[in-house]
């Protein structure tokens, strides 16, 4: 835990001193709540283009480093010796810490979001790629245009400092919370300190910004946070104190940086406030020819410096916008979700959803849908209330996030979601803003003032709770596996491996080896084939006469692999494969040995040519029983050659437990009749908490797992005496003390798209399995592993 505060307490330092160094240089006052957004773009901007060029991660570290001390000298010699408020201060580390709650209910640090949003595997490999290890090409992500702001800032932290790149990650999406609530902190200026503070702190931790930090989404909050602060500077040259001709430079920096976080849309977000802002004042204002034409005069400089200034910055950054327009990542169509489970709710950017994953619906007619519509209610007075005043740039920011939501919602539900993220801390921040007005006014014993407060604090105390049940049970990626996998790493090397498992990680895991994988993963890089017997529909499958084979993204969830699953052909291309560990598979080829056996995995080297073998159509199992009563049983039963029986294991379906299923603390159970003898157990489960397996004889904890539900996990043996029914019984484990001192429920929630449900089948084998090779005509009505014909 450390090194994330470390890594997000540098971010902070090294973005407040560049900020505020820009803001001194360029006339405007360098104590600024929104001086350290000036300087994440900053700091954004220069890693993206240092960290591309010789030295790599190397030159981005000298090209930041150089850029920190120069603002710390410039700080001190114009006698600056505090760039933030002593309350500011405070307000972002007690922000941080509020983001940091996942991992103290947790009980662990780990990535943020395993689980319900995967997509760091990505993010993570594209910065490991800009450290300096492979070339850039070499990533899909680098290569497609995609911004990498935020990936080569986390490259270059990791690399300066020695710490791991998963916790510098974690540490920049840490921090960006507390920026945004610091731009924020610019923009409520009125009333008592803690009273700002805690508004500030709940625009940076807002439902929807605290729903995308726990899945580890940091695109669509640090764009929120250049906005936020974007519109700061409005206000800021709204009230015209500053006369420098350089006075909107930190605007144009701040555009750059969008560029380098979102991309050309992030402009968008900004340069529409900025045009509506400007139309609003002409038409509140309506000023005559003369007072127009003193403003262009007055405005023209500032105007050219700040485009000259946003023009330079992106210039690097251009070819790759072009490459950018073209890729798939910008080209989302209506049928993408993501991990979504349906479109969000609008109702959603107003903040008060009580519901622990933000994916979910809440009912209008709920306590919680009705305090939304109020919420809504409020939105609108407040926004009234504000015209009236002629307070136009957060409404201005508000209007331009409305329309981006309704043009992206009729693109994809993925993509308005994430504009429904931009969107919602200027909600809040509105409501916010017009609290502290109306206390102001409550103090004139104003009725109507009073009432306004009254409705306000609930709304936002409602966000409040809606932000902490987000928190508190956040999803935080378990160590376990992760660790077994990195230390089979120097076996096998660079030599050709197949992973037989469905963990969306298994490329950063074992990054810099040649893995290839079924087609379960999300980024797997070599997808191979399927037996036809081993798949379901529209997966890929061997077939030699059909060179069009298609696959689909999520075909192989919810399936358990073997050796079976992939032709003898396709196995000898490769030097090893790893199994998730379990006793319900199928029997490995001869010519295969085990290397190393870990808690979860196995690790198995090839020798020889893999002997051809043929399977019934058993998808996920290791066999099937091969029925003689149908006519394809039948021609397999009169074909001269052998099947590898064994004693047909006893499955419990999915359906089948009862009990609490997922909750920490909690148990549940499943009935199993069995005969006298020993027998393994195999289950498919996920568990943000690790989980202790009861039965006959057996007490085994398992580690908490959060991959696609599909491998069946060995959990060790039973021992039955008398024939009958069989109690397994599955306990999570406790939280620890501040997850239940916070009130979270430690849910397990599935990973979609094989469902909700933490738990699935478990899978009863003989132990020894007995196997036994018999002819093909003796095989009917027997569990067939496999069988070979002459």
């Amino acid at each position: 835990m450390l090194e994330v505060l470390a890594a997000a307490g540098l971010v902070l330092a090294a973005a407040t001193l560049c900020g505020s160094a820009l803001r001194r240089l360029t006339g405007l006052a360098s104590r600024s709540h929104a001086a350290p957004a000036v300087g994440f773009a900053v700091l954004v901007a220069l890693a993206a283009v240092a960290i591309r060029m010789p030295g790599r991660a190397a030159t981005s570290t000298a090209v930041l480093s150089l850029a920190i001390v120069a603002s710390s000298s410039y700080l001190w010699s114009c006698r600056s010796r505090t760039v933030l408020p002593l309350w500011g201060m405070i307000t972002a580390l007690v922000v941080v810490l509020l983001a940091m709650l996942p991992f103290g209910a947790g009980g662990r640090v780990g990535l943020l979001g395993v689980g319900t949003n995967d997509d760091t595997v990505e993010h993570l490999l594209a910065a490991w790629t800009l450290q300096g290890p492979m070339a850039l090409s070499s990533s899909k992500l680098v290569a497609s245009g995609y911004p990498i702001g935020p990936h080569s800032l986390a490259a270059t932290i990791a690399a300066a400092t020695g710490m791991s790149l998963e916790h510098a990650f974690t540490g920049v999406i840490v921090a960006v919370p507390a920026l945004l609530a610091l731009a924020a902190a610019d923009l409520l200026r009125d009333g008592q300190r803690v009273v700002r503070a805690a508004l500030a702190a709940a625009v940076g931790l807002c439902y929807l910004q605290a729903g995308f930090l726990v899945q580890g989404s940091f695109k669509e909050p640090m764009e929120a946070m250049v906005l936020v602060a974007f519109v700061a500077g409005l206000y800021e040259l709204e009230r015209g104190r500053h006369t420098s001709r350089w006075r909107a430079v930190s605007l144009g920096v701040l555009a750059a940086g969008a560029v380098y976080i979102y991309s050309y849309v992030g402009v968008i977000w900004l340069g529409g406030t900025l045009l509506v802002w400007a139309l609003a004042r002409l038409v509140a204002r309506r000023p005559s020819r003369g007072e127009l034409m003193i403003g262009v005069r007055s405005w023209a400089l500032p105007t050219a410096i700040a485009a000259t200034a946003f023009v330079v910055v992106i210039a690097p950054e251009l070819p790759r916008i072009v490459r950018f327009l073209q890729s798939g990542y910008n080209n989302e169509g209506s049928g993408v979700y993501g991990n979504l489970l349906h479109p969000l709710a609008p109702l959603e950017a107003l903040g008060v959803w009580p519901r622990l994953d933000f994916r979910f619906e809440v009912p209008l007619t709920s306590p919680g849908g009705v305090l939304a519509l109020v919420a809504l209610a409020a939105l609108v007075g407040c926004l009234v209330l504000c015209l009236r005043r002629k307070d136009l740039a957060l409404p201005s920011a508000l209007l331009v996030g409305v329309a981006l939501y309704c043009v992206s919602a009729s693109r994809s539900p993925y993509t308005a979601a994430k504009s429904l993220a931009v969107l919602a801390p200027c909600v809040t921040l509105l409501l916010g803003r017009e609290l502290l007005l109306q206390v102001r006014r409550a103090k004139g014993v104003s009725h109507s003032s009073a009432l306004g407060v009254a409705l306000l604090g609930t709304v936002l105390a409602a966000g409040a709770y809606s932000d902490l049940e987000l928190l508190r049970d956040g999803s935080v990626g378990p160590p376990s596996h992760s660790q077994q996998l990195y230390g089979l790493r120097g076996i096998i090397g660079h030599h050709p491996t197949l992973f037989l498992g469905a963990d969306d990680f298994v490329r950063w895991e074992l990054r810099g080896a040649n893995v290839a994988t079924p087609p379960a993963p999300l980024y797997t890089g070599t997808i191979v084939p399927l037996r036809r017997s081993k798949a379901r529909r529209h997966q890929v499958v061997y077939d030699p006469g059909d060179a069009r084979v298609t696959t689909n993204r999520f075909a192989g969830l919810g399936l358990a692999y073997d050796f079976d699953s992939v032709p003898a052909r396709v196995l000898d291309r490769f030097d090893f494969v790893i199994l998730p560990r379990s006793a319900y598979s199928s029997t490995a080829p001869s010519n295969w040995r085990p290397v190393r056996t870990t808690r979860s995995y196995e690790l198995w080297h090839r020798t020889g040519p893999t002997p051809e073998r043929q399977t019934l159509t058993e998808i996920d199992n290791p066999g099937a029983i091969l029925d003689c009563a149908t006519t394809a049983g039948r021609e397999i039963a009169s074909r001269v050659g052998v099947a590898m029986v064994r004693p047909a294991p006893v499955v419990g379906g999915r359906g089948s437990w009862k009990g609490a299923v997922g909750y920490a603390g909690e148990s549940a159970y499943q009935l199993l009749r069995l005969r006298p003898g020993r027998w393994d157990i195999s289950l498919q489960y996920d568990s943000s908490v690790a989980v202790t397996v009861r039965g006959p004889g057996l007490r085994a904890v398992l580690p908490a797992n959060l991959e696609p539900l599909g491998p069946y996990w060995f959990a060790g043996s039973i021992r039955i005496r008398r024939a009958g029914l069989a109690r397994i019984m599955v306990t999570y484990h406790r939280l620890p003390a501040l997850g239940r001192i916070v009130g979270a429920f430690g849910l397990t929630r599935g990973p979609t798209p094989t469902g909700l449900k933490a738990l699935s089948r478990i899978a009863v084998t003989r132990s020894p399995s007995r196997d036994r090779h018999v002819p093909l005509r003796l095989a009917c009505g027997q569990y067939v592993d496999w069988y070979r014909t002459s």
